[in-house]
């Protein structure tokens, strides 16, 4: 185990390097390519120069004007001077660009080192710890781990966590209460990826989050999930005001779309109603989805009273059938076979 630990770690290290590497070599050859560009532009000019001042020479002999040939002169020499300034900028630039790039294949070095040392001993602890007891291997495996979460979390490097699973879900429910709203929102995004049930409870309390984005995600994040305890979160974000949270409450209607939060039925009717077009579609698909009944009328502000009377009607039988355990929804509900 502490052996595929390292490999991932050596993986993820070669990685980023790699990509690191090739960005930095990409932008120094581009410069270099514009030097040279810039170079021969020069050598050209200069050329012209040359040229444009035998020309004057001979026609000063004779009773032509020559002040127009002296103009173009003058401004080929602003030309060749402008570039000449960006010549020296774009060199300057490659310049750091290379100093940069040292710099940073002397830290890419540094790691590469740091990686192996922490190979060997890692390999050495290994062996140390083969024949001991299931507790104390537990423990050095999580510190390894834990050093190699806090390292992905200081290059930010989301995309990796995510694929460590369950053990990543602490340091993402840690960044939930980050000052930055980014960060909030792509913990949440996270957590719907990873699927784990620990973060239900944060995630319900983020839906009243300040920003409208970090709230949205965490909505779909917990449709994602999957868990039902967080079907009452999530009604109660319907019942907000409409104008300021209808974003939020669209995802959260998605989200108990995915629950088949037969507990939501009341609200979803309430939401058809809602006078917002992207709201009233989602509660309908919402209702559809769960019931398996459809409403034919189209007129949309007729939707609440008619969910409203199909659900008097059908409460009672629909809640005592058991939709869960069937294979075949539909077949496992006779509310279905009236035709209704």
């Amino acid at each position: 185990m502490a052996r595929y630990a390292v490999f991932i770690i050596l993986v993820c290290a070669v990685l980023i390097s790699g990509a690191f590497l090739g960005y930095y070599y990409r932008t120094v050859s581009n410069l270099r390519d514009e030097v040279r560009g810039l170079k021969e532009r020069v050598r050209t000019l200069e050329r012209e120069n040359t040229a444009y001042r035998k020309r004057i020479a001979d026609l000063h002999g004779r009773e032509y004007d020559v002040s127009e040939f002296e103009d173009r002169i003058g401004a080929m020499r602003k030309e060749r001077d402008n570039i000449k300034s960006e010549f020296d900028e774009l060199h300057k630039r490659s310049t750091a660009l290379e100093r940069i790039l040292k710099e940073r294949e002397e830290e890419i070095k540094k790691r590469d080192s740091r990686i192996e040392d922490l190979k060997k001993e890692i390999e050495n602890l290994a062996q140390g710890i083969e024949q001991a007891p299931p507790e104390p291997k537990n423990r050095t495996m999580t510190l390894a781990m834990q050093e190699h979460i806090n390292d992905l979390l200081q290059r930010y490097d989301f995309t990796a966590l995510e694929r460590l699973g369950e053990v990543a879900v602490p340091a993402f429910l840690d960044l939930l209460n980050e000052g930055i709203p980014a960060y909030r929102q792509r913990a949440a995004f996270s957590l719907g990826v990873i699927r784990d049930g620990s973060a239900v409870g944060p995630l319900t309390q983020l839906l009243d989050d300040t920003v409208d984005f970090v709230a949205i995600e965490a909505a779909r994040a917990l449709g994602k999930i999957g868990d039902p305890t967080a079907e009452d979160a999530l009604i109660n974000v319907l019942y907000k005001d409409h104008d300021r949270y209808w974003e939020v409450q669209r995802e959260s209607l998605i989200a108990l779309r995915k629950l088949n939060s037969v507990k939501g039925i009341s609200a979803l009717i309430n939401m058809s109603g809602s006078g917002r077009f992207g709201l009233q579609y989602e509660a309908n698909a919402s209702l559809r989805r769960i019931t398996f009944h459809y409403i034919k009328d189209p007129n949309l502000d007729a939707l609440p009273s008619n969910w409203s009377a199909w659900w008097k009607k059908h409460e009672k039988d629909f809640r005592n059938v058991k939709l869960k355990g069937q294979e075949n929804w539909k077949d496992g509900n006779p509310l279905l076979k009236d035709g209704e």
